[in-house]
């Protein structure tokens, strides 16, 4: 969060540094782009960093779900088909996340009408 707040200050030193001295320093460029853009990069990557931290308890509670269902059944067979059951459910949350995100256009709308394997 300080590179965020640093860069963005750096940002607006060089337009206020340009615009009052107004001569062809190549300070305001030479800073000036860099920060912006590190500002930029900085706040697309925290946004995401939260939609993954989300996608992930998602991925949790599914998982979570299907293994309580799995003790009542105490045998190897259903450990091993359990698996791939769990990994199918954490995959279809994750899905789901993400079709009610920003980036809904990417996943088909029939991911949402899947219901998680028992």
């Amino acid at each position: 969060m300080i590179y965020l707040l640093a860069s963005i200050v750096l940002a607006i030193a060089c337009v206020l540094w340009e615009e009052s001295h107004g001569d062809d320093s190549p300070f305001p460029l030479v800073v000036g782009v860099p920060s912006a853009l590190a500002a930029v990069v900085l706040i697309v990557s925290i946004a995401m960093a939260r939609a993954d931290a989300y996608d992930h308890l998602a991925q949790r509670d599914a998982l979570q779900a299907t293994y309580n269902e799995l003790r009542s059944h105490p045998s190897y067979e259903m450990a091993t088909v359990g698996r791939d059951i769990a990994e199918w459910n954490a995959w279809l949350a994750s899905a789901q996340y993400w079709n009610k995100t920003q980036w809904d256009f990417w996943w088909p709308d029939a991911v949402m009408s899947a219901k998680p394997i028992r």
